[in-house]
């Protein structure tokens, strides 16, 4: 479930169907990325052979920010991208906080559970610092109930990151291969056209979804 369609309206149009709320028209969970310093690439590497892969950064990302009815809080998802060879499939590198998560430095540590930022989609023990910087508020995130409107929502990350794998098909290595993202800041821009939706809306896209989207 992505951030465009949050738990709380979907049931509340579902209960009423006549009334009125935000929604994301945007269609999209795609932006743009920018390198601002660093050069972004993922380097994969065997020591004892000295061989090494290095995946560029595509100029693209998605966003997703789920929402725990528990603790009533979307975890936010920033998933970076990384291309491993033109015939194959990019491969995904999602940093995952808190969306109150106040900006600043923290450490990534796989071995710590309990870390407010954490690193998903990738096979790898690893350690870092990702440095957070949001300059606009996001829709439906930072502002639960956004005006209709279109909004630019930027988010400045600086990521480092070191650690070892055992996957990598491409190196024929015998020991963990290295893993290592040198300093890069990155500025995530995310373009949303907040609109409104009512019950009906919802309804007729579960139909749709149900029946095929025909």
């Amino acid at each position: 479930m992505t951030w465009k369609k949050v738990l709380w309206p979907l049931a509340a149009a579902l209960a009423v169907p006549a009334c009125s709320f935000p929604c994301d028209k945007t269609g999209e969970d795609r932006g743009s990325l920018q390198t601002l310093s660093g050069t972004g690439e993922v380097v994969i590497e065997c020591k004892s052979s000295g061989q090494k892969i290095s995946y560029p950064t595509p100029q693209e990302w998605r966003l997703s920010a789920p929402y725990d009815l528990e603790t009533r809080k979307h975890t936010l998802e920033a998933q970076l991208s990384y291309q491993p060879g033109p015939n194959e499939s990019p491969r995904q590198l999602a940093i995952v906080f808190d969306s109150e998560l106040a900006d600043g430095t923290y450490t990534l540590d796989s071995s710590n559970p309990s870390a407010p930022v954490k690193l998903e989609g990738i096979l790898m023990d690893y350690t870092g610092t990702v440095v957070l910087s949001r300059g606009h508020d996001l829709p439906f995130v930072d502002v639960s109930d956004p005006a209709p409107g279109e909004y630019d929502g930027t988010l400045d990350l600086t990521l480092q990151l070191q650690g070892t794998t055992g996957y990598e098909p491409r190196l024929d290595c015998p020991e963990s291969k290295q893993v290592t993202v040198a300093p890069t800041r990155f500025q995530l821009r995310k373009h949303t056209v907040v609109g409104t939706c009512t019950g009906d809306d919802v309804l007729q896209g579960l139909s749709e979804i149900k029946g095929g989207g025909h």
